[in-house]
């Protein structure tokens, strides 16, 4: 997909670089960068993503989005936002189509055997050949 149509009405705050470069994917951990993908810095408990935006781009990403000022000497393109945290869910929405729109769920409410009830309704489903997904 083009970073032109991932960003869409985003508010930028600047963007040095070309948005219509093609996207292969959304990563916001430097480590599982592969050639093609969007690099969303972001702050974390322990790490902070600024520290690896070098990495990322050494493992291939095309453009990074980040929040803070700092000086990337890179030929790639740089999107200042904000709040990446914030970026990396509307941007990935984009990406993904929304594809939580498309999602079935199933609530499970009370005091005991809801973790059981859960496990039953998986198997069921499992067994008509659904993809199945239990959250907490």
């Amino acid at each position: 997909m083009l970073l032109a149509n991932i960003i869409g009405k985003y508010p930028i705050v600047n963007i040095e670089g070309d948005t219509n470069i093609e996207i292969t994917g959304i990563e916001h951990n430097s480590e599982r960068i592969k050639d093609g993908n969007l690099f969303i810095a972001q702050k974390g408990y322990n790490h902070d993503g600024h520290n690896f935006i070098e990495d990322a781009i050494k493992k291939g990403a095309l453009a990074v989005v980040k929040n803070q000022d700092l000086d990337i000497n890179k030929n790639i393109t740089i999107i200042d936002v904000i709040d990446s945290t914030d970026a990396l869910g509307y941007f990935s929405a984009k990406y993904y189509h929304q594809s939580w729109t498309s999602l079935n769920t199933i609530g499970i409410t009370g005091t005991n055997g809801k973790t059981t009830t859960s496990y039953i309704i998986k198997n069921i489903l499992e067994k008509n050949n659904k993809k199945v997904g239990i959250g907490r």
